[in-house]
């Protein structure tokens, strides 16, 4: 919760500078957060496992051994969504020239091919407004990836 509080008040003050995190910190970031829930709920099932072995009584046994099991089952959903989650929010980044500028390429190519380019501000962080936008037609491919020479089909940069 600590590091969803700390994620939250970040990406609020980096707004407020124009700055968003670039995929690659996000990713980390947003696996951490991930990876720390499920260390949260694996030390709170260690915690009631070891205070049933003190109780020394079957009933607590049991009811905490169900307690695990359903945190098991709901920690492998959670990670199943979250992996879920992630692939259909990822959105993969390319760092390119146009107009003699440098800017941070970003694909958005679920149904149809988008390319949203923004102002460059470094490894972590890219501008929060939008630059410049190109669409290559429908498809699911990354125009700065693939071996096929693709031209947009329609283009606008800011001057």
């Amino acid at each position: 919760m600590l590091i969803m509080l700390l994620l939250n008040g970040c990406s609020t003050v980096l707004a407020r500078h124009g700055l968003v995190l670039r995929a690659t910190p996000w990713t980390v970031l947003y696996w951490l957060l991930v990876c720390s829930i499920l260390v949260f709920v694996a030390g709170l099932a260690i915690t009631l496992y070891k205070w049933s072995i003190k109780k020394e009584k079957l009933r607590y046994r049991v009811i905490v051994g169900c307690l695990d099991v359903g945190a098991v089952i709901s920690s492998l959903l959670f990670l199943a969504l979250c992996f879920f989650i992630y692939a259909f929010t990822f959105e993969p980044e390319h760092v390119v020239v146009r107009n003699n500028q440098k800017f941070v390429a970003c694909v958005v190519s679920f149904t149809d091919v988008n390319v949203y380019y923004y102002e460059y501000k470094g490894k972590l962080f890219r501008g929060e407004k939008k630059l410049g936008e190109e669409w290559y037609g429908s498809g699911g491919y990354d125009p700065f990836t693939t071996s096929m020479d693709v031209k947009p089909k329609r283009s606008w940069f800011e001057e």
